[in-house]
């Protein structure tokens, strides 16, 4: 009984300490439960240690504070937290001159799965702000750092050496781990990777060699090579023999000049190299005039049946250009196309692409000689072809330009494209001069023209004796109808568009001492037919001519030059009217007009 009245009397003083300890507890309440003392609510300790003290445990795992959620947890709420143990602290911030509020947090975060596991999460705050967690420990080994025995150890655990960490299982007879030890059989501090089995001991030699695995853990940079500032050059070595080198200054290079290869010709081969200014390739070769390759680019899959045709690789350089709205990507590049026959043949292929899109082929040379720009290729040897739509410039892109519009058509213009004139080659043996849209025939403005040593064959000529037209009976000037007779009256020019026209022939009148009023006209289109009302190009002075009796013919020639005519066909003809009656006509008529 004494035993038990002073149970009672310890258990009244300590909930009286409590009380008194706890003030923000009053109004909760203390449970003695299975031998635990629970509370309720939250407790805040206002000064001293709150200690609990739990002897003669042994080594049995024993709570000593519990913090817990009892709510359990649904498949509408599948994850119920712990609360968290909170560590409180506050320090001075230079920036805003004030008092911050420090806090670390320990909690435990179950994860919902068909096994769940959990987290613990060790978690930090500033001032309140949203908490980060630098360290998180998983329940299952891939998810953290978990405890000996599993994931990590860092110390001697080992004969093998002092300091050491091991990475994965680090039972003695597992023999296939990677670890890292601090060597002490040496001055030099260097680090070996070894088994971490105990058994194994430091890796050395080739059943090794694909155990070892050196990456970044985090973002940041890995570092391979000799302290900061140092400058130690690192070294690849095989048999003894320095084969490969990173020197002080960053530089990668062999270990003896010439003699090793970076990949093979089999299936070991580099794929693909960036540089990011140049690539020189050479030295002191001392090649004279032998053809020796330098850059290599291959492709040994051997051609079939199936399929014959097995390209190059091709270089291709690229840069980039703005087209006023995003950056497009501007590349050329060369290849090696074969082409399958009973003598098999190539083509070199320069080729372009704006932004990706398809190639296109400016240029190609064949293994026959000919060179192709543009995309008309054509057969031949030895040629020189180019795309209808190609052209031939002088003076670096700003002097004479020479295009081809169609077979048998050139034009050779200013770099404007504004003036100039176009060659018609498709008449044999004849050469057309025309103006640049290839419509009309253009003017050759020269001194003199000479073919085979004849001077002026070239000119357009004709000459004609129409019949005799019916005369005009009244004295209002018309047409005589020369230019639309049967043996007409007209001349195409060819060459300069001036033109010499002559009238010859007899004029009569009806009435004695009458006579004819006469005029030379010409006139490009429909000619004019007998008696149409006056038209045309006047060229002479208006001409009158008496006639003594109704029989008498009275001769008479007209001649006049004009230049700057089209070279188009041009009619010429007479304006004729009687005098004071009568009527007036012109009789045996040569009309003769030749270019100059």
């Amino acid at each position: 009984m004494r035993r038990w009245r002073r149970g009672i009397a310890a258990v009244l003083i300590l909930v009286l300490a409590v009380f008194v300890a706890l003030p923000g507890a009053q109004g909760q309440f203390w449970v003695l439960v299975n031998g635990a003392l629970n509370y309720t609510g939250s407790v805040t300790v206002t000064s001293g240690p709150l200690t609990q003290t739990g002897n003669g445990l042994a080594a049995i795992s024993t709570d000593g504070l519990v913090l817990q959620n009892l709510t359990d947890a649904t498949a509408g709420v599948p994850v119920q937290q712990s609360p968290r143990l909170r560590l409180r602290s506050n320090v001075w911030n230079t920036t805003s001159a004030a008092t911050n509020t420090n806090d670390w947090i320990l909690e435990s975060v179950p994860v919902s799965a068909a096994t769940p596991s959990g987290l613990l999460k060790i978690g930090s705050s500033l001032n309140g702000g949203a908490y980060t967690y630098p360290l998180q420990i998983g329940s299952t080994l891939g998810l953290g750092i978990a405890p000996d025995g599993s994931n990590f150890i860092l110390g001697s655990t080992s004969a093998v050496g002092n300091p050491r960490i091991d990475i994965a299982n680090t039972s003695a007879a597992n023999s296939s781990r990677v670890g890292f030890i601090g060597r002490s059989d040496t001055a030099q501090g260097v680090f070996d990777i070894f088994s971490s089995g105990f058994v194994s001991g430091p890796m050395t030699g080739i059943s090794y060699a694909n155990l070892v695995w050196l990456s970044s853990v985090n973002a940041g940079t890995f570092l391979i090579g000799p302290l900061v500032g140092a400058s130690t050059p690192i070294v690849f070595t095989t048999n003894s023999l320095p084969r490969w080198k990173i020197d002080a200054t960053g530089h990668f290079i062999g270990g003896l000049d010439n003699s090793y290869d970076i990949g093979a010709s089999g299936a070991t081969r580099p794929r693909t190299g960036y540089f990011g200014t140049s690539v020189v390739q050479g030295g002191l070769l001392n090649l004279a005039t032998t053809s020796t390759d330098g850059d290599v680019l291959q492709n040994t899959t051997a051609a079939t049946g199936g399929t014959p045709v097995q390209i190059s690789p091709r270089i291709r350089w690229g840069g980039t250009a703005y087209d006023t709205a995003a950056s497009q990507t501007v590349d050329f590049f060369a290849e090696n196309l074969p082409a399958t026959a009973a003598t098999p043949t190539g083509t070199w292929r320069l080729g372009y692409s704006l932004n990706g899109a398809t190639a296109t082929y400016p240029m190609t040379v064949s293994s026959i000689g000919n060179v192709v720009f543009g995309a008309n290729i054509q057969t031949g040897t030895g040629s020189v072809l180019l795309a209808n739509t190609s052209e031939v410039r002088w003076g670096g892109g700003a002097g004479a330009l020479l295009t081809s519009t169609a077979n048998g058509l050139f034009n050779l213009t200013n770099n404007a494209r504004n003036a100039g004139f176009g060659l018609d080659a498709l008449t044999d043996a004849v050469l057309k001069v025309r103006t640049r849209a290839q419509s009309a025939y253009a003017t050759v403005d020269a001194l003199a023209y000479q073919t085979s040593g004849v001077p002026g064959v070239g000119f357009a000529l004709s000459h004609a004796n129409p019949a005799n037209q019916t005369g005009n009976g009244t004295a209002t000037l018309k047409m005589n109808g020369l230019g639309a007779a049967g043996a007409p009256c007209t001349i195409t020019p060819t060459s300069t568009g001036r033109v010499v026209f002559t009238i010859t022939g007899d004029l009569t009148n009806s009435v004695i001492l009458d006579g004819v009023t006469y005029k030379l006209v010409y006139g490009t289109g429909g000619a004019p037919a007998n008696a149409a009302a006056a038209t045309g190009t006047v060229i002479s002075a208006t001409r009158t001519a008496a006639v003594s009796t109704a029989a008498q013919q009275q001769g008479f020639s007209v001649t006049a030059s004009v230049t700057g005519l089209s070279l188009v066909a041009t009619w010429f003809d007479l304006q004729i009217a009687d005098v004071t009656g009568g009527t007036a006509s012109v009789l045996n008529i040569d009309c003769t007009a030749h270019e100059i």
